[in-house]
């Protein structure tokens, strides 16, 4: 079947459109809303081995909320949806997400304690995630959300309204864009598929796009691949291909960086619809991210619009 560029004219000409508006895009993050507990290690974890560790105390966290707080400090008028606990961290989260000037209002409040993930951070700044008892993100309800007028919606999220979301926005024209969990092959109407190489199973590392076409169909429009310090790449539905090497960086903590690197793609792409640029904006995002210890991004983060 003949691949259209179709798609990729539309997604140009909806950026254009959005970029001669006066008000700044509007965009939705569904995903987790975690409190992180970070704890340095002296030494790699290594079976059957012990090591000591540093904890370096609790911190907002959690994709969507990582997410959100990048693109809020480019100036995007962002709404963060997921679920916290009716405790006092569900309280705090709530809190310091609207004081970076994140809408708050689809953040929904289930009985019980919020997502808490232990960080834990190796001498190279890799981290590993652990979610102590379990993850409230796949309790979101979110029927409010197949409403309302979104420029770009980022998910991570496997939730079961999640793939509604996402097809109510892309019918909309919405830029949609779905970060590939670990285990999550549900089909998503998104534009753009992101996954990470460690997050890929056997055959679909040598043939990513595929993936894509199974799990997105005709929505499809880019399958991006991000491979850490190697870069990233992109796969286009047309036959067309990018990569972008990872800008040099001291690596301190590696904790949403992925995250970071998807809202710095979304930005490229709003602001010139273009693949590549978008990819060296997400991978120097990414590279400021890791350089910073902490899980929300660091206050100077947004670079100039180019």
């Amino acid at each position: 079947m003949p691949r259209s560029t179709g798609p990729f004219r539309r997604l140009r000409e909806s950026v254009r459109s959005r970029s001669s508006r006066a008000r700044p895009a509007r965009i939705l993050c569904v995903g987790g809303v975690n409190l992180d507990e970070a704890i340095r290690l002296e030494s790699p974890l290594e079976p059957g081995e012990g090591t000591v560790g540093a904890s370096l105390g609790l911190r907002p966290g959690g994709g969507a909320a990582i997410a959100a707080a990048a693109l809020a400090q480019a100036g995007y008028r962002v709404t963060v949806a997921g679920v916290i606990g009716d405790d006092a961290h569900g309280a705090m989260l709530r809190e310091v997400l609207a004081a970076r000037g994140i809408d708050v209002s689809a953040l929904e409040t289930r009985p019980g304690p919020t997502t808490r993930v232990l960080v834990l951070i190796d001498p190279a700044g890799e981290r590993t995630l652990i979610a102590v008892g379990g993850y409230r993100a796949i309790e979101l309800e979110g029927q409010g959300l197949l409403g309302g007028a979104y420029d770009a919606v980022l998910t991570k999220l496997h939730a079961p309204i999640v793939p509604k979301i996402v097809a109510a926005h892309w019918a909309k024209g919405a830029l949609t864009v779905a970060v590939l969990a670990r285990h999550g092959r549900a089909p998503l109407a998104a534009r753009v598929l992101i996954a990470s190489e460690q997050d890929l199973e056997g055959r679909e590392r040598d043939d990513p796009l595929s993936l894509g076409r199974t799990i997105c169909g005709a929505a499809l429009e880019w399958v991006v691949v991000t491979r850490g310090a190697n870069g990233a790449e992109a796969f286009g539905a047309d036959g067309s291909f990018h990569r972008v090497a990872a800008p040099a960086a001291k690596v301190v903590d590696t904790t949403g960086a992925g995250d970071v690197f998807a809202a710095g793609l979304i930005d490229g792409l709003l602001r010139t619809g273009d693949i590549a640029q978008a990819l060296a904006r997400g991978a120097e995002w990414a590279a400021k991210q890791v350089a910073t210890e902490g899980s929300l991004p660091p206050d100077n983060l947004a670079l100039p619009a180019p």
